[in-house]
């Protein structure tokens, strides 16, 4: 019942955003989990990309999922202030995380596509990867921010980056760079950058880099189950090349 529940929360379709093309990806380690993604479109034709992690897994995780899922739309008005929607997320959901010994890892990362703009606010959670025309490689990008349940009036900072004409974008839990071979091999961080650097030039859509990491795990994991919950959001403007 808990994952039917969980599976309701997911997005059933992307929404399409002028200039953008977004595909995701995710799977439990367990029958429910604690990862969540959304993608919220915004009234100036922007869109708020939404990646958490429930510390943890099981029935609990996924019921903090669904809360910060609710708190999160619950909030139109704030969705092109991350920052300021982390802050309240946060307060709103503080009491019951701490009264659990629990927290929440998440990014909020605000593409606008008409300004080529991205602005990102983060509680503890791993890096945003972001490769544009203006430089070479990738930046991973992380603000200061504590996980959501760690210090009440806790203070998110904001990040802003002018992307350029051509952009991708890769927002994703730990479970992506924990990802275990048979031989008990995580995946590494530095794997990860390496093959989204490797990435440019090759992969035109969202799409197209979300089936091809899902064939990079594959062929890093083999037959090796997940030992956490995976999920990844991709993000590409329609004039990549």
């Amino acid at each position: 019942i808990a994952n039917e529940i969980q599976r309701s929360l997911v997005p059933k379709q992307l929404p399409h955003v002028t200039g953008l093309s977004i595909a995701a990806h995710s799977e439990n380690a367990r029958l429910v989990g604690g990862d969540f993604y959304d993608a919220l479109p915004t009234e100036d034709g922007s869109v708020l990309l939404v990646v958490a992690d429930v510390m943890g897994k099981g029935v609990p995780a996924a019921m903090f999922a669904a809360i910060l899922r609710t708190a999160l739309r619950a909030a139109p008005e704030m969705l092109q202030h991350p920052a300021a929607l982390l802050r309240r997320a946060n307060q709103l959901l503080f009491d019951e995380l701490s009264a659990v010994d629990m927290f929440i890892t998440a990014h909020l990362a605000l593409v606008n596509p008409r300004e080529h703009q991205l602005t990102l606010a983060t509680a503890g959670h791993s890096p945003l990867l972001v490769s544009t025309s203006q430089a070479p490689g990738f930046a991973a990008l992380a603000p200061e921010g504590l996980p959501l349940g760690i210090k009440r009036d806790a203070v998110f900072p904001e990040q802003t980056l002018q992307l350029g004409e051509s952009y991708r974008l890769l927002l994703y839990t730990d479970g992506l760079s924990d990802a275990q071979d048979e031989n008990g091999k995580r995946y590494g961080q530095e794997n990860l950058e390496c093959w989204f650097a490797g990435t440019v030039g090759q992969c035109r859509t969202a799409d197209e880099v979300r089936a091809a990491l899902i064939k990079e795990l594959k062929q890093h994991c083999g037959q090796r189950a997940l030992t956490d919950d995976l999920t990844f959001l991709t993000v590409c403007n329609e004039t990549t090349s």
